[in-house]
């Protein structure tokens, strides 16, 4: 680290803020939401998934703490469907839609 500082190569840190959590329905459910987040992620999207064992409203309140802007549910329709259900959190709006969907509404989003 010193002698980057003394080149002047350290890049600057930019904090991460997470634009979206992906909730885990139960324990079962735990491999579908972690493909989700990391299909996000593929697409330069910051997410992260939740702990199975706190229960949806707590994953709610958590994302409304954290000021995270989306949240997509991930649970018995939703798997079978091939979709997910994305939360706006500051409006309270949710929709069904496939993760490239998402993905796009995530994205013009972020961009505004």
């Amino acid at each position: 680290e010193e002698i980057l500082r003394a080149y002047n190569k350290v890049p600057p840190l930019v904090p991460t803020v997470t634009q979206v959590l992906v909730t885990v329905f139960n324990e079962s459910f735990r491999t579908q939401s972690q493909k989700i987040c990391n299909v996000l992620r593929e697409n330069g999207i910051n997410a992260e998934v939740t702990l199975p064992e706190e229960k949806i409203d707590k994953q709610l309140k958590y994302a409304n703490k954290k000021k995270i802007p989306f949240v997509l549910l991930v649970g018995p329709d939703e798997v079978v469907s091939q979709k997910v259900t994305i939360k706006e959190m500051k409006t309270g709006n949710q929709q069904t839609k496939s993760i490239q969907e998402s993905i796009q509404l995530i994205r013009s989003y972020v961009r505004t």
